[in-house]
């Protein structure tokens, strides 16, 4: 077991520490020493984000893909060498942007292509500010510029108003004018639609691209978008497909410029594109901050709460020793405190974090804290943050109402593990609606470890989701309700 960091010999109140908060966008706003000084890499994302050939960047809810963007925007604040543009898609109406570039041409070549526009769109306003490159004296790249300036485009594009402008008639009238004029300094054997030739322009010119400092352009937002329809999921499979080919002509042509997406497992997952593995396997790489619990002073998310705690008291700190009791009566198995509060998490930053904020509200003047008061603290955990958040990421999986019945039935049995034909009488007598499909609610819930299933083989060893992201749901196998959730669902410890 690896030795524990000395205790800080500064004295400091357990509730002025500060662990963070529920969103990256919220803490970079509030506390943005959290995502500089506070922000543990032990994946190194960090580097490969900036230099590395991998721009898919896949995690589960809570994970800390947005922390990551925050870190590299704060990161560019106060770096003359990097340039990072982050781009928010939630706000993105897919109903107009599918109506560019409607004409013959197929939605699988006609999204990565919108996509294109887009993502140059941004990484040409980046490469305007940069000091460093000589592109301002390139007559093809100011040309281009002016040219996205009439347009309305630049500077400081906004994604959203980007593609409501692309899809308005009149806009191709004003591309088409615009085109017309450049067309002479354009070599092209053939003269093709509008925006196909403006975006072979422009990415022509962005492979010419030279500078000593990084450019990356961070596409966030994916979380928010599960709640809409089946639309989107061809888009953006299309803004991940292009992302790729994007990135691989301006690696060969040696740009330092770089797209990167911040997308959830799951939701990659769902899109419907045939090279989705091979781009997996080549160029993305998976958060998993999960480790075996066992051995739970190694765990990276201890690690972090240690971490941001010693910013605070200015030395190397051990949170668990100095304010939690040794361990927690009710666990016959589990002996040490670190294990226990892991165990009532999805192994991700978000859930950790949190889980240390209600302690810590739970916490009196006197350390370290009781075991009744963590006992509470966990209680208010449950009910309070992990069951609402478990429910927000079942939208998109589920109907909202069934949703409801899932946490209705699973509480309602009382039971921690019960097997599923026990799940199917109690749906039975609450008289759930036949539209309600058990098995499907049942993979949801795997799915977002809510629940597990019972390995026999393992000696009754719960198998979840956020322990082995490639298992999937067995109806064969016995339910386990993820402990976190024992006192939200009112189960018995």
């Amino acid at each position: 077991m690896a030795s524990e960091p000395p205790t800080a010999t500064k004295p400091v109140k357990f509730k002025t520490l500060s662990f963070g908060f529920a969103s990256a966008d919220f803490e970079a706003s509030q506390e943005p020493d959290l995502l500089l000084r506070g922000f543990v890499d032990p994946m190194g994302l960090v580097d490969e984000a900036r230099t590395g050939r991998k721009f898919l960047f896949l995690g589960y809810k809570g994970s800390g893909k947005s922390a990551l963007g925050e870190h590299l925007r704060l990161v560019s604040q106060g770096s003359p060498h990097l340039f990072v543009q982050f781009v928010n898609i939630a706000d993105v109406s897919f109903s107009t942007f599918s109506q560019i570039m409607k004409g013959n041409i197929e939605p699988e070549a006609r999204y990565p292509m919108v996509w294109s526009w887009l993502l140059l769109l941004f990484l040409f306003d980046s490469f305007c500010s940069d000091e460093g490159s000589d592109c301002l004296h390139d007559p093809d790249f100011v040309e281009s510029i002016a040219a996205l300036k009439e347009l309305g485009l630049l500077p400081n594009p906004n994604l959203s108003e980007a593609v409501t402008a692309t899809s308005d008639k009149s806009f191709s009238l004003k591309l088409s004018t615009i085109v017309g004029s450049i067309e002479a300094t354009f070599k092209t054997a053939k003269r093709r639609e509008d925006l196909p030739f403006f975006i072979d322009r422009l990415k022509l010119i962005a492979r010419r691209f030279t500078s000593t400092n990084r450019h990356l352009l961070i596409i966030d937002g994916f979380d928010e978008l599960l709640r809409r329809g089946t639309l989107q999921y061809d888009a953006l499979g299309g803004l991940v497909f292009e992302s790729n080919r994007l990135n691989m002509e301006l690696t060969s042509a040696k740009t330092s410029a770089k797209v990167i997406l911040l997308c959830r497992t799951d939701l990659f997952e769902r899109l419907p594109s045939p090279n989705k593995n091979k781009i997996r396997q080549n160029a993305a790489v998976h958060i998993d901050w999960y480790c075996d619990p066992r051995n739970a002073a190694s765990s990276h998310l201890v690690k972090l709460i240690n971490h941001r705690a010693s910013l605070a008291t200015g030395s190397p700190i051990d949170v668990f020793a100095t304010f939690l009791p040794p361990s927690l009566d009710i666990y016959s198995k589990v002996s040490n405190i670190r294990e226990q509060l892991l165990e009532n998490t999805r192994h991700t930053p978000r859930d950790m974090i949190m889980l240390f904020k209600h302690l810590q509200d739970y916490s009196g003047e006197n350390q370290p804290m009781t075991r009744h008061q963590v006992m509470n603290a966990l209680t208010a955990y449950s009910r309070d943050y992990l069951q609402p958040e478990i429910i927000d990421e079942l939208n998109g999986y589920l109907d909202v109402e069934h949703v409801r019945m899932a946490i209705q039935l699973l509480g309602s049995l009382r039971k921690r593990s019960p097997t599923v034909p026990e799940l199917e009488n109690q749906a039975r007598r609450l008289r759930l609606p036949e539209a309600f499909d058990l098995q499907r609610v049942l993979s949801a819930l795997f799915d977002c470890s809510a629940i597990g299933n019972v390995d026999p083989a393992s000696a009754g060893y719960p198998i979840f989701k956020y322990r082995s992201r490639y298992t999937s749901y067995n109806p064969d196998r016995q339910v386990f309700v993820h402990r976190g959730l024992w006192k939200a669902l009112n189960l018995a410890w």
